[in-house]
């Protein structure tokens, strides 16, 4: 069969790169006027650069034509393309796949991972014999000797080491993985996850396709220009996926590490006056900052904790905590409730007057969103009225779009064709209590749209 990286090149007629290359080439001039400004915020909705675009044609077309791989990219799996330029001034892309794909983490035409855990002579390899051999020992004690005293002390001594030599594995895990930004700066990812008050990073951190372009780029001398994500196969149980639609990077996983990687590449709000006019309020706990849908969030937010991080293509207020107490106060409780958002969404449709409530379940967990339907606007759309009654990741994106829902997605979302180049959602209205004072604190910032 012919290799992966001969058909980036023989499909499409590009210039070939060495075997094993990573970086393709264009088969077409692209002039610096068809180059982006400075690198787009990848968690901002709407459409990819075209060259993005193009990248990802290319890779799917290639997908397409992999018959070995046919079931296990039938159900589904995200790949990330990254345009970029050479020392040389050549202008091509890196492609990559998240996790594993047919059970390795390095295939030809893809970048490699950020640390190869799955090499055999390796010491996580190694020590996941020895963890699975506890395993074994454990599964024979229970068949052995069910209730007997001394086969009890022997499986809990057991299970204790069990315990210890995982999480001493994991974090050892996390301090291989060492990213670059721009700067040239190397963090693993504890101190990353750390410095964005997120604790101990989630399992497989790191794994992503956006870090692994990055990376890469960063590793070769190579000046990324974008960066998007797209999913190929059958949509996933739990959250709606399309076959070639494209997505932000992953919250929980990807945001601490890109906010990282991003540094010294993707523009934070410009001079501190500019950064300053985008902070509407600030204090000994909490920032507030009014983002707008084109940018990276400024770097004044660095290392502080998002409030609420469910929307994160959306422009408008986002809300910081400077310490962990002062993220606890305001985290949703029994009692009243403390935090109060109303965001402003165009749908890409008509929906009928009228206000209520939607409740459809994120992830399997209980979601309610209180909507209020303004009236119509231009070219067929909705105006609307969102406030999330819970706090869960693409929580308004899924009760807009759902048939249980509105029905209508909301412009940009990424599901459905997009008209308007971004996503139409805006945080207009914020509202929380002080825990210092017991004083609401009042915002608002006009959507752009």
């Amino acid at each position: 069969m012919m290799s992966f990286l001969m058909y980036f090149c023989s499909m499409d007629n590009c210039r070939p790169t060495p075997p094993g290359g990573c970086f393709h080439p264009f088969d077409f001039p692209v002039a610096s006027a068809d180059l982006p400004p400075s690198f787009p915020d990848p968690f901002a909705a709407g459409p990819p650069h075209p060259l993005c675009v193009e990248a990802a044609r290319r890779v799917m077309r290639c997908l397409d034509a992999r018959t070995d791989w046919r079931e296990e990219l039938g159900r589904g799996k995200m790949f990330g393309v990254l345009p970029a330029e050479d020392e040389a001034g050549r202008v091509g892309f890196l492609a990559a796949f998240s996790g594993i794909l047919d059970g390795s983490n390095r295939h030809e035409g893809f970048v490699p991972p950020v640390y190869d855990l799955l090499r055999p002579d390796g010491y996580f390899k190694q020590e996941e014999a020895r963890i699975s051999a506890i395993n074994r020992r454990l599964d024979a004690l229970r068949a052995v000797a069910e209730g007997d005293a001394g086969v009890a002390g022997v499986a809990d001594a057991l299970r204790r080491e069990r315990r210890e030599r995982s999480a001493a594995l994991q974090t050892w895990l996390f301090h291989r993985f060492r990213l670059l930004n721009a700067r040239g700066e190397a963090k693993d990812l504890i101190d990353i996850f750390a410095e964005a008050g997120r604790g101990l990073p989630p399992g497989g951190a790191g794994e992503c396709a956006a870090p692994k372009l990055l990376q890469y780029a960063f590793l070769h001398g190579l000046r990324p220009l974008a960066l998007a994500e797209f999913w190929y196969g059958r949509s996933p149980k739990g959250e709606p996926r399309r076959h070639g639609a494209y997505y932000p990077p992953c919250a929980g996983k990807c945001v601490p590490i890109l906010r990282h990687m991003l540094e010294g590449l993707c523009a934070h709000g410009g001079p501190e006056t500019e950064a300053r006019a985008l902070m509407p309020y600030e204090d000994g706990l909490f920032l507030v900052v009014d983002k707008r849908a084109d940018e990276c969030l400024p770097a004044c937010v660095r290392g502080l904790l998002p409030v609420c991080d469910a929307e994160p293509g959306a422009s408008g207020l986002r809300l910081f905590a400077k310490t962990e107490a002062a993220l606890s106060a305001l985290r949703p409780g029994r009692g009243a409730p403390v935090l109060r958002m109303r965001y402003e969404a165009l749908l890409d449709g008509r929906v009928a007057p009228g206000r209520g409530f939607v409740r459809i379940p994120v992830d399997s967990l209980p979601a309610v969103t209180r909507y209020e339907v303004e009236g119509p606007a231009p070219d067929g759309r909705t105006r609307v009225m969102l406030s999330p009654l819970t706090d869960r990741r693409g929580q308004l994106r899924l009760h807009a779009r759902h048939p249980l829902g509105l029905g209508v997605p909301i412009v940009g979302d990424g599901i459905e064709a997009d008209r308007a180049g971004r996503l139409c959602l805006h945080l207009a209205r914020l509202e929380f209590r002080h825990p210092a004072t017991g004083r609401w604190i009042k915002l608002a910032s006009c959507p752009p749209f």
